[in-house]
């Protein structure tokens, strides 16, 4: 589920998890620069790959191909098992 944007610190947040074992996945997209898909999708199969970005710097795309689901950001932060 893509859970939050915010414009202050310019960050996309995903979360991916199980509500019935508690566990899950955030992925905080910082200074996203494309955002496309659906904000919530079944079985996910997120895959980050590297790119490089219009200014000519180094970035990351997170993709999941089944969902439709295709974000560039300028990088990403990845944590586990977070109380939201």
């Amino acid at each position: 589920m893509m859970e939050e944007l915010t414009k202050s610190h310019s960050t996309l947040t995903i979360v991916l998890g199980n509500e019935v074992y508690g566990k899950n996945l955030v992925i905080s997209c910082l200074g996203p620069l494309h955002i496309c898909g659906p904000t919530q999708w079944e079985d996910s199969r997120i895959a980050l790959r590297p790119t490089l970005l219009d200014s000519g710097k180094e970035g990351i795309v997170v993709i999941d191909e089944g969902s439709g689901v295709r974000i560039v950001a300028e990088s990403i932060e990845v944590r586990e098992n977070v109380n939201l």
